[in-house]
């Protein structure tokens, strides 16, 4: 068993059906649980989309980065881009097999989420 899915068991969630995937809404926020190697998981969840009209995607892009630069230190998340380029996620990087730290990176997500939507 991986941690993804000793995580849903601790949780209670049932069954994962894919292993090394999960998906799961927290407080509002929809959260991805993607592990990419045996240990290493992605945890991430979509900030926003990214506006089509050009001034208003240059401002969003440039406050992003502000905040991006302030929460360095305060904050595990990083900001991505999806390969679109039509979205701002969030996300962190779990390695190992402890659940408590999983658990963390999961709740530190979902309130930078929420501090991000906010600020943004």
């Amino acid at each position: 068993m991986n941690l993804i899915e000793r995580w849903a068991e601790h949780m209670q969630l049932g069954p994962v059906s894919n292993n090394r995937r999960l998906a799961l809404t927290l407080d509002r926020v929809r959260v991805h649980l993607l592990e990419i190697h045996p240990g290493q998981i992605i945890v991430q969840a979509r900030l926003c989309d990214l506006p089509l009209q050009t001034t208003q995607r240059e401002r969003t892009i440039e406050r992003a980065g502000q905040i991006a630069l302030a929460r360095l230190q305060a904050s595990a998340s990083v900001l991505t881009v999806d390969e679109d380029q039509s979205a701002f996620w969030l996300q962190q990087r779990v390695q190992g097999s402890d659940l408590q730290t999983l658990e963390r990176a999961v709740e530190g997500l979902v309130n930078d989420i929420e501090l991000w939507r906010a600020a943004l």
